[in-house]
């Protein structure tokens, strides 16, 4: 009785770790993971606990401890030759080397994690892989395939209603789109993104493509609108110290400075400045990969 209630109590750890993530209450998501960790002897929790652990971490931008964790779930999960496991793992590995602008080793992850998938005919996992190289392609140049992958990705998580990565893919389409200078194409997706984020409510997703529509906006020098967006991005990460925050930072300053506003410009870029300096250092990477 006493082991399943232990069982039942990492569980619970388990799900408030990521809750509490996803509200950004950082701290605390840690603090029921840890708890989770020391709860069981259940293998295939335990890398689960490890890798929920190892994401909040590196939404802090502490990731050399983050690498730990999936490493220790890694290990795990190739003893219980668990190859969604595996997959996650190395899905949550390229995101964290993508953090750390290391964009090869983490397309290296990504493609780990596409060749599983596709063992497995898992078409939800190779949607995320697709979505997920189309965005390293992007940052590393290579432009050739960005849009066949962006598209496919949107039609498989439209064929399973999968409202969460529809919106995730709708984001980074129009991400490119903006950064490309295809304005019209971008506010078109990034609407829709916004849209679906807002009905699914996790706040920093939602401030996330407010800020990239912001920008838009600014570009297209409608910048009530952009400032109205800006200014809710701003509320929505008024507790954030992440490169989500260090972004924003970013397009709010230059937002001011596109009005005229120097002074109200030059204090968020001091902000930005910092909290990027802060950020640079959490993710000098010391654990070498092979």
């Amino acid at each position: 009785l006493n082991n399943n209630l232990t069982q039942e109590l990492s569980s619970i750890n388990n799900a408030l770790g990521v809750a509490y993530r996803n509200n950004n209450e950082f701290s605390k998501s840690l603090n029921s993971l840890n708890e989770g960790i020391t709860q069981t002897n259940n293998k295939k929790l335990l890398a689960l606990l490890h890798m929920n652990k190892a994401n909040t971490l590196t939404e802090l931008m502490r990731l050399d401890e983050a690498i730990e964790s999936h490493l220790e779930s890694l290990k795990i999960n190739i003893q219980l030759n668990d190859s969604r496991g595996k997959q996650q793992v190395y899905n949550n590995l390229g995101s964290l080397f993508k953090k750390a602008k290391q964009y090869e080793k983490s397309i290296q992850y990504f493609r780990k994690s596409l060749r599983i998938a596709e063992e497995n005919k898992s078409k939800l996992s190779i949607g995320l892989a697709y979505d997920n190289l189309a965005t390293l392609y992007d940052l590393s140049k290579k432009k050739d395939s960005i849009i066949w992958y962006r598209k496919n990705a949107i039609n498989i998580f439209e064929s399973l209603k999968d409202e969460k990565n529809i919106a995730r893919s709708y984001h980074n389409l129009g991400v490119y789109q903006l950064l490309n200078n295809q304005l019209k194409e971008a506010e078109q997706n990034l609407k829709i993104a916004l849209q679906k984020r807002i009905a699914i409510n996790v706040p920093i997703d939602i401030a996330s493509t407010k800020t990239n529509l912001g920008i838009v906006y600014d570009k297209l020098n409608q910048f009530d609108k952009a400032e109205t967006l800006l200014l809710d991005a701003n509320e929505l990460l008024k507790s954030v110290a992440t490169d989500k925050k260090e972004e924003f930072l970013q397009a709010f300053s230059n937002h001011y400075k596109l009005k005229g506003d120097f002074v109200t410009a030059l204090d968020l870029k001091e902000q930005q400045l910092n909290l990027k300096d802060s950020l640079i250092h959490k993710s000098e990477i010391i654990t070498v990969l092979k």
